[in-house]
């Protein structure tokens, strides 16, 4: 293999382990997510609330959505906006949800406790997302590096033969910004396909989706 190749071969490698590191994530965070939407289903169910019609399609829209949320925050948030944006997330839609168990007239005790599940929950995501958040930025930094050697190689062999270094250090940060781009990119199909697989797996084990 030629000396030149070698930080493409870099970059391909440190993107495989990316990859494995998206499902690394994404699994525990599914789990998470889909262990708390059925805690939350035997609470109303041990509470005795029994709403109909669209009250029991909003109610279980908004459990669905809340341990999307979870999910998203366990994952590090990636391709959305942070860990803060997770968090913003996530308020949001336990806010959605504390309002629709109000309208579909679940207890003040059984509320209590699906908050407390709730807030043992997120903290379990927050966990996840910080470790998430930390390989994130470790594999970006290793890819940034590899484009800078990359960029180093090229200047060096135009300028050994007589060109000018027109892809050298003076373009280096915007290939990197490139890198980073891509990276945002490929963390986001990433963890939609993986969030998808889940979805479709859990929908084909539940009861309720079969006709």
């Amino acid at each position: 293999m030629a000396t030149s190749q070698l930080p493409e071969m870099l970059f391909a490698d440190e993107k495989t382990k990316n990859d494995a590191d998206v499902n690394r994530v994404s699994v525990p965070a599914d789990r998470l997510s889909t262990a708390t939407g059925e805690a939350i289903t035997q609470h109303l169910e041990a509470s005795g609330a029994a709403p109909q019609g669209w009250d029991a399609e909003r109610l279980n829209s908004a459990v669905s959505l809340v341990g999307d949320s979870l999910y998203t925050v366990a994952c590090g948030a990636r391709g959305s906006g942070g860990i803060e944006y997770g968090r913003k997330f996530y308020a949001d839609k336990y806010a959605h949800l504390g309002g629709q168990l109000v309208n579909a007239g679940v207890g003040e005790a059984a509320r209590a406790e699906i908050g407390q599940l709730l807030a043992d929950r997120a903290r379990q995501a927050g966990e996840l997302g910080r470790t998430a958040a930390w390989r994130e930025q470790r594999w970006k930094a290793k890819v940034e590096s590899v484009m800078a050697d990359r960029n180093d190689s090229r200047a060096q062999r135009q300028a050994a033969a007589g060109r000018a270094p027109h892809t050298g250090r003076a373009r280096a940060p915007r290939a990197e910004r490139t890198a980073g781009q891509a990276h945002a990119q490929a963390q986001a199909q990433a963890q939609a396909q993986a969030r998808s697989r889940a979805i479709a797996g859990r929908r084909q084990t539940d009861p309720s989706t079969r006709r």
